[in-house]
């Protein structure tokens, strides 16, 4: 049986949408990390965005420009209603990370969490090109392996998030 790739499908599952905008310790990793680079008046692209709206909120709150890249439509659609409602600004874009509609050096970061594990192995080349291109200097790629992920500090948060 030959394994559909994850970023070929046209649209989201409505059970995926719903089980990924409840995952929030990406988010708190993210957060941490983030923590180190001044957002203030940066623009930060979010490579492979997905629907969780807190990363988004989270760069706004430090002033700073948060750029949704999804290849989904419905994707962000639901992202920009979510975020109007916190009033927050949405600049999201529909595009695929291979082939980024983007000019050499936009950003001053690139944040990509759990994408290359998601596309084929052939194609991760390509798109690392690509995100190099596009971003300044301060890059983010956050990918793992889920079955080795544990924590000794919270044990029952991980397994939540791993049922997720």
């Amino acid at each position: 049986m030959e394994k559909k790739e994850f970023y070929k499908q046209k649209t989201s599952p409505k059970e995926d949408l719903e089980r990924l905008k409840k995952i929030e310790y990406p988010n708190l990793v993210s957060e941490t990390i983030l923590d180190r680079f001044p957002l203030e008046g940066k623009k930060m692209l979010d490579s492979g965005s997905g629907p969780n709206t807190g990363l988004a909120e989270y760069v706004a709150g430090k002033g700073g420009m948060y750029v949704p890249l999804e290849l989904r439509t419905d994707t962000l659609s639901n992202m920009q209603q979510a975020l109007a409602a916190e009033q927050v600004p949405f600049y999201g874009v529909q595009g695929d990370v291979r082939n980024l509609p983007f000019a050499d050096d936009t950003f001053d970061l690139v944040h990509q969490r759990f994408v290359f594990m998601n596309i084929l192995p052939e194609t991760r080349a390509q798109s690392l090109r690509e995100l190099l291109r596009v971003g300044k200097r301060d890059f983010v790629f956050l990918e793992y392996d889920w079955g080795t992920l544990s924590s000794n500090e919270d044990p029952d948060r991980i397994e939540r998030f791993r049922t997720l």
